[in-house]
């Protein structure tokens, strides 16, 4: 998502999508910096990777697997 620079933008197509699919804001779950392979996922949103292509995200850190699940499945 970071290359290449400068950042291409999503197109307002896709966005359009999304939205109707009512998927907009981007909902991204992951499970807290502490469990090591979802440091990527901070570092993703502090360095604003998302937002420089136009996309809006809404990132939600859940403490285990089956907590994400939960929330996955009941469709929120």
């Amino acid at each position: 998502m970071g290359y290449p620079i400068p950042h291409e933008k999503v197109s307002e197509k896709s966005i359009t999508w999304l939205k109707d699919k009512s998927w907009w804001p981007v909902q991204v779950a992951f499970q807290a910096p502490w469990s090591g392979q979802n440091t990527v996922n901070i570092v993703i949103d502090r360095m604003g990777m998302m937002a420089a292509r136009g996309v809006e995200a809404k990132w939600t850190a859940f403490p285990s697997g089956p907590a994400k699940k939960e929330v996955l499945i009941s469709g929120r």
